[in-house]
């Protein structure tokens, strides 16, 4: 089996939809001993978006441990906003019971304004704000999770080395096949890359949670294989 990046989001955030029912599934391959592949573009994905949570939830406790009428204005009215979401979501997650509950994830242009304005600000170490958020909130969270990640799923990694195309591959992936599933199907490029490596590869299934993943894989009628979603996915694609 191939596993694609959002069903790997799912098993290590909590607060993801598909937390629970993937936990089960990957408990299941487990059992079984069913070894688990992916490729880098998976890797780069799955830091990504796990960056971009790590970053919201560090800037999301710099905004409730500061005290607002200590900083400039631009950045006192962003870190108000957000501490007024914040409390307007936990306020919705309390009063209709959500669960998993909702969580605020910003964006990559709200991660670069308060990046930008809180690089204006040095602190009584003549550190600018953003600097010492990396340092004290941020650490090495990311690097680490994806160590934890790779060894608890046993992760095996899929490339274009000889060794793999003899054992993985019926051919080596193609860029422009890559390129085509962008332009045909609007994909991204990791997920048009990992689609490719896939459809590239001689494994089965592909596993994910993703709806423009799985419905690329099931478009490509001239390949025997397969991928194995949520019911949640199986009914935005009405299957």
């Amino acid at each position: 089996m191939m596993i694609d990046t959002n069903l790997l989001i799912a098993a290590t955030y909590e607060f993801d939809e598909n937390y629970e029912k993937t936990k089960e599934f990957l408990e299941l391959i487990f059992e079984n001993q069913l070894p688990l592949y992916c490729n880098v573009n998976v890797k780069a994905e799955f830091l990504e978006i796990h960056r971009r949570i790590i970053f919201t939830e560090a800037i999301i406790d710099f905004a409730q441990a500061v005290e607002i009428t200590k900083l400039p204005n631009t950045l006192a009215s962003k870190t108000t906003t957000l501490k007024n979401r914040v409390i307007k979501i936990e306020r919705k997650n309390k009063d209709e019971k959500l669960d998993p509950p909702k969580v605020i994830r910003l964006s990559e242009a709200e991660i670069k304004d308060f990046k930008l304005e809180m690089m204006r600000i040095s602190n009584t170490s003549n550190e600018n704000l953003w600097y010492e958020l990396c340092e004290s909130r941020v650490g090495d969270k990311i690097s680490t999770l994806w160590e934890e990640t790779k060894e608890e799923f046993g992760l095996n990694f899929i490339g274009t080395r000889k060794e793999d195309q003899d054992n993985h591959l019926k051919f080596e992936p193609d860029w422009n096949k890559a390129t085509d599933l962008m332009e045909k199907q609007g994909l991204s490029s990791a997920d048009a890359m990992i689609v490719n490596m896939f459809l590239s590869s001689k494994f089965d299934v592909l596993i994910t949670s993703d709806n423009e993943v799985a419905l690329a894989v099931l478009k490509n009628v001239q390949a025997p294989q397969g991928c194995i979603v949520p019911e949640r996915v199986k009914k935005a694609l009405q299957w």
